[in-house]
């Protein structure tokens, strides 16, 4: 089981140097750290990563898990009658975090057909001749 505190690196909370960003990660926390410490860096600015948080009307940790949500930028909340556990979804939910989802594959796609431009345009700048003659070979085949 990773501690909540390894998720932000060392044991202090910190982040550890040399360490790869996540594309997406995939963690159940019921509430925030209470170590003032580790407070200080996990929580000094809002979490800027999509969240999606599910909220039990029976839950044990309602409260808690509340109070974590509004640690991150524009969090997801889908909140059910239930207790604390992931909930079988309703049309609505299923909808909301389908649409959350979609969001995220959109973006990505994005940043990726980015990159693949940037690519592209730096071959080209190494070498212009070749791409260039390649091209005209192509149109005039």
């Amino acid at each position: 089981m990773i501690e909540n505190s390894k998720i932000f690196g060392d044991e202090t909370g910190k982040s550890v140097e040399g360490t790869s960003t996540f594309e997406i990660v995939c963690i159940n926390i019921r509430d925030k750290f209470r170590d003032p410490s580790i407070c200080e860096v996990a929580y000094k600015d809002t979490i800027k990563v999509k969240s999606v948080h599910f909220l039990g009307a029976k839950d044990w940790l309602r409260l808690p898990s509340e109070e974590l949500a509004t640690a991150f930028d524009n969090p997801l909340i889908i909140r059910h009658p239930q207790g604390h556990t992931v909930p079988r979804l309703d049309e609505e939910s299923t909808e909301k975090l389908r649409a959350w989802a979609t969001e995220i594959i959109q973006c990505n796609n994005r940043i990726l057909e980015k990159e693949e431009i940037k690519v592209d345009e730096e071959k080209k700048q190494e070498r212009p001749d070749k791409i260039d003659n390649q091209e005209q070979t192509t149109v005039l085949a």
